[in-house]
């Protein structure tokens, strides 16, 4: 048997020559851009740069034959996809109404009036005939506020053509160990009838894998008191459809719609075998003898949801001077999180189940907004408003264990809750313009909220006041050169799914907290960014987050643990990040990027008393990669490796330490036949293992550890396979 302690530490190994070789890599891009700057540059769409906005037009576009929608375009811009943001990340961000909306792309000026129908699939959406030119804008602008410092993408859209175009995606997701093989599709249409323009499009996204792995546990002195041996098959599917919806009066008024159903239906199923020691000692299972077969084991973890949102806004003028909007969302979201463990053991063959639970949360959010902004004259603006939001979940926990044999019911304090959040937000923001290069914009949002929790066990009300001000100055140094300095209050959303019980992967009971309240954070940001004359772009920045009422797992009833607030904590970041195109190589549609960021942070143990690092936050994270577009012939092939370092968590009984890891994706890309772009993408192409280190104690980690569990993951490499093209 392999030693598991040996594999889960083959990650950390390569990631220290993986950042500094990303650290070389990002340092000789700069002397390759400044070279490229001092000969000139060559790219076109770089040249026309003014003070705070970058216009990639047709010209641009048409570089690039094998293009479909807008999102392709994303890659081929600068600093595009950090503004757009990772998917992943922004798929889970909570967030506060639309002002903690930080959605930075607009289509034709104007934000979507939407957040789970957001910026990236509205770009999935745009064929790229439809559109005149792409901006990047450094500045400020009245539909969101910029203080996040990663700038602003507006699509601009071709006017006047009263025709629509389409696009249309087929694909095929490969595991190449198994060879499991599912199928996709994306279908999207848009364009204008007279004053109405449209897009609609439906996508369905398979998400599965098969994963090889093991955990081995080990008592206090080492020894081995189990070994399981668990693969695991992911079979998941996503469906969506998304429409957006924009009519101009003939007095200039706007109004826009948006719509949004999401279908997800996931299940992931560990079928394994257990080996003990057979306590007689020997090889092999330590002083506890030879590791001998136990039983197989099943378990099944299914999730079942179903989102929907529609959203609009309208937008008129008084005047040269005064323009109005009103904005207004509502969605609902089902989630039905299902968790089954079944144990049949190898002599008899029944099947015993030790823990079944079925969790039920549906929850719904409205949000109003009306704003009025009055432009005084050149140098001032001035936006006020209000929103009002109501936001409300209901969670229904039903839970059985195995106990003295019989599977029975077990009553859990706090099961069965329904929270409701009904927040109010004035606002006022000022825009300055000292000068040309100088800008400031102050806003102060006053907060009202009441947080309401109903249930058999827990019935309370709590009222809450906040004032969040923001200061965001920047300077225009050159043309190609922003500094930006930012100062905000910041009131994080509570997760209301943290005030009801809830049953972890681990079978462990997470206690809810009625006592809960939001973390309050004062941050401030620097950065300083330059763009070369060859399209190139070098930006450095850093943050410093001082955090009251921390978020993280203390303890709620004697033994047992749930998220609650730990007092003070501090985040620290610094982020180097790049883009470059080989220019002095002669190579100007070869580009590179990327990123590093290096992380300090330190939070109060609510349970030791002693200074650790936040929960799952690693030291070191970075993104680099390249991307080469043969344009001539419509070929582009790219590689892109992102590495995340060590995270820890820590529980009442327990620490779990997450080791490095990183993931390779490779793609090539080209035109085959009739205008259409077969595309291959191959994931976890280096073929790397993940898992974790499970340390757990007794007496709230105040005494030794009394044993740990190791688990070793590998998911194999996927290829995507997938063939596009207009219409």
């Amino acid at each position: 048997m392999p030693n598991p302690l040996m594999i889960a530490k083959t990650p950390a190994r390569v990631s220290t020559a993986r950042i500094m070789f990303a650290a070389a890599v990002w340092l000789a891009g700069a002397c390759n851009a400044a070279l490229a700057q001092e000969e000139g540059g060559a790219q076109q769409e770089a040249d026309e740069v003014a003070a705070t906005t970058i216009t990639y037009d047709a010209e641009f576009i048409a570089r690039f034959p094998n293009v479909v929608s807008v999102l392709d375009l994303i890659p081929r811009i600068p600093g595009a996809e950090q503004i757009l943001g990772d998917p992943q990340t922004r798929r889970f961000l909570q967030r506060r109404g639309f002002s903690g909306n930080e959605d930075s792309v607009l289509i034709n000026g104007k934000r979507i009036s939407g957040k789970s129908n957001d910026s990236r699939s509205a770009l999935g959406r745009i064929t790229i005939d439809q559109v005149e030119r792409i901006e990047i804008i450094r500045g400020s602008n009245p539909d969101i506020k910029v203080s996040s410092q990663r700038g602003i993408i507006n699509v601009v859209l071709k006017e006047g053509a009263s025709s629509g175009s389409g696009a249309w995606r087929v694909l095929s997701r490969v595991i190449t160990n198994s060879g499991n093989t599912r199928f996709g599709g994306f279908l999207s249409y848009g364009g204008s009838l007279g004053r109405l323009e449209y897009f609609v499009s439906a996508e369905v996204e398979p998400r599965h894998r098969t994963i090889t792995g093991s955990e081995t546990s080990f008592a206090a002195d080492g020894s081995i008191t189990e070994f399981l041996d668990e693969p695991t098959t992911r079979r998941r599917s996503d469906q969506s459809f998304a429409a957006n919806l924009t009519y101009s009066f003939d007095n200039g008024d706007q109004m826009h719609l948006n719509g949004a159903f999401e279908e997800g239906d996931f299940t992931d199923l560990f079928e394994g075998r257990a080996l003990v020691p057979d306590g007689m000692g020997g090889l092999g299972g330590g002083p506890g003898g030879m590791l001998v077969f136990d039983g197989n084991s099943r378990r099944v973890e299914a999730v079942d949801s179903s989102d929907w949102e529609i959203g609009g806004d309208y937008e008129t003028r008084f005047g040269e001077a005064l323009k109005f909007k009103l904005l207004a969302l509502y969605s609902s979201a089902g989630k039905v999180d299902r968790q089954r463990e079944d144990l049949r053991t190898g002599s008899g063959g029944e099947v015993a189940y030790d823990v079944i639970s079925v969790s039920d949360e549906p929850a719904t959010e409205a949000i109003g907004r009306a704003s009025l902004t009055w432009s005084i004259n050149k140098a001032h603006e001035l936006e006020f408003g209000s929103e009002l939001a109501i936001n409300t979940l209901d969670v229904n926990l039903d839970l059985q264990e195995r106990i003295g044999g019989v599977l029975t019911d077990v009553d859990v304090f706090a099961s069965d809750v329904k929270i409701k959040e009904t927040r109010n937000e004035s606002f006022l923001i000022h825009s300055w313009t000292l000068s040309p290069k100088l800008s400031l914009e102050s806003a102060l949002f006053i907060e009202w909220s009441r947080l309401s929790q109903q249930g058999e066990d827990v019935t309370a009300s709590r009222d809450f006041f906040f004032l969040r001000p923001t200061v965001d100055l920047r300077y225009d140094i050159t043309p190609r050169d922003q500094f930006q300095l930012s100062l905000r209050r910041d009131i994080a959303q509570l997760d209301f799914r943290d005030f009801a019980t809830s049953v972890s992967r681990d079978d462990d009971i997470i206690a809810g907290n009625a006592d809960l309240v939001q973390e309050k954070s004062w941050i401030a940001e620097v950065s300083f960014e330059h763009r070369t004359k060859g399209g190139g772009r070098f930006k450095i920045s850093a943050l410093n987050r001082l955090v009251q009422d921390y978020k993280t797992k203390i303890e709620i009833n004697p033994g047992v643990s749930g998220v609650g607030n730990a007092g003070a904590a501090r985040f620290s970041q610094l982020i180097l990040e790049g883009s470059w195109p080989a220019v002095a190589l002669g190579l100007p549609d070869l580009k590179f990027e990327g990123e590093l960021r290096f992380r300090s942070t330190s939070v109060t143990d609510p349970f030791t008393g002693l200074k650790h690092r936040m929960d799952f936050v690693s030291r070191v994270r970075s993104k680099f990669g390249f991307r080469h577009d043969i344009t001539d012939w419509g070929v582009s092939y790219g590689v892109t490796d992102e590495f995340q370092g060590r995270e820890p968590f820590f529980d009442i009984d327990e620490i779990i330490i997450i080791p490095s890891r990183h993931q390779v994706t490779a793609f090539a890309e080209g035109k085959v036949f009739h205008g259409a772009t077969l595309r291959l993408e191959m994931r976890n192409a280096a073929n790397t293992n993940f898992g974790r280190n499970r340390i757990l104690f007794a007496n709230g980690r105040r005494a030794p550890p009394t044993g740990n569990e190791l688990r070793v993951r590998h998911s194999s490499p996927s290829i995507k396979i997938s063939l596009r093209g207009n219409f």
